[in-house]
């Protein structure tokens, strides 16, 4: 291997990494490559902030969907895991309909208005009924 005197004299030997030719050096090359895309990984957002880019993105169709449909069909509009949108919604206080399209807090008052109005609480489903 020749020995060079200077730093200069070295990059008119054998070029800089912008301008090494594939292949006449294809290690050194790959290596420049390589040490580009490094860098440029590094500038990219973490995994964290890509969640959290994610679930922003997720959030207004969230809220538009769950007052309206059951965390199932929700999921399955969406495209979104059934597990994920749960915590979502848990994070956000945002609750989803139940089967007869109330939310829990809504069918629970309907059922305490129910039983308030009949002393024996039997008819409930006639309540949901109704009010559906």
């Amino acid at each position: 291997m020749a020995g060079f005197s200077s730093h200069e004299q070295q990059r008119k030997a054998l070029g800089c990494a912008a301008e090494l030719d594939p292949d006449k050096y294809p290690r050194r090359y790959a290596a420049a490559q390589a040490r580009t895309k490094k860098q440029r990984t590094t500038n990219s957002p973490t995994q964290q902030e890509r969640y959290r880019e994610e679930r922003e993105q997720l959030l207004p169709q969230l809220r538009a969907l769950a007052p309206h449909y059951y965390i199932t069909e929700v999921a399955r509009r969406m495209g979104v895991c059934r597990k994920r949108l749960g915590r979502l919604a848990e994070e956000h206080g945002i609750q989803f309909a139940g089967r007869h399209g109330f939310t829990k807090k809504a069918l629970s008052e309907l059922v305490a208005q129910h039983q308030e109005k009949h002393a024996n609480g039997n008819d409930i489903a006639a309540a949901v009924s109704e009010s559906g």
